[in-house]
């Protein structure tokens, strides 16, 4: 039986909730029930119309999307304006222990990572965010400078707001239609 032929069945849209589709399978199998004057067959097409509705009803669920929403960008952008000071106090006049490109790769991709979890809430970014911040602890007290460690102590609170932020993010919930915007 498909989806369509047990809604028809049981006289319920193919969105029904699953009270709906219980309540309309009562109604329908007392009417049918072979106990009270039905039919045997009809009774267990019924019954057969309720679990295909109630197995297929998942697919007709909203999907929930991940979003940010416009009131956190500004803060974002904040934590980002706080982070790269903090970069710029680390790095400044700092003796840079390979090349200088090396802390811009680093501190790029540590600031994407944090952006990227603020704003999706996914875990990948969160573990490359992690793993970015730790070679930076490391490399900060192997080749510890003032500024290099008043940068990093400053890079702490845009690291902890940025990574609040993608908690919540990984707990909102946003209907299908903002994702397709």
């Amino acid at each position: 039986m498909t989806p369509d032929e047990a809604a028809r069945v049981l006289g319920v849209t193919l969105g029904a909730s699953d009270e709906q589709i219980q309540s309309a399978y009562r109604r329908r199998a007392r009417q049918t029930h072979p106990d009270r004057h039905g039919s045997a067959a009809a009774f267990i097409d019924v019954a057969t119309a309720r679990d295909v509705l109630l197995r297929t009803q998942v697919a007709f669920e909203p999907v929930f999307v991940r979003a940010p929403t416009r009131a956190s960008r500004p803060l974002i952008l904040t934590w980002i304006g706080v982070a790269l000071i903090a970069i710029f106090i680390a790095t400044v006049r700092a003796e840079l222990p390979f090349t200088w490109l090396e802390p811009f790769v680093r501190y790029t991709v540590l600031l994407g990572a944090l952006v990227g979890y603020a704003l999706t809430g996914k875990r990948l970014y969160l573990i490359v965010a992690s793993a970015a911040i730790a070679v930076t602890a490391i490399l900060t007290v192997a080749f510890a400078t003032i500024g290099g460690l008043v940068g990093l102590l400053i890079l702490i609170a845009p690291i902890y707001g940025l990574a609040i932020m993608g908690v919540r993010a990984a707990a909102r919930p946003v209907d299908s239609a903002r994702r397709e915007r």
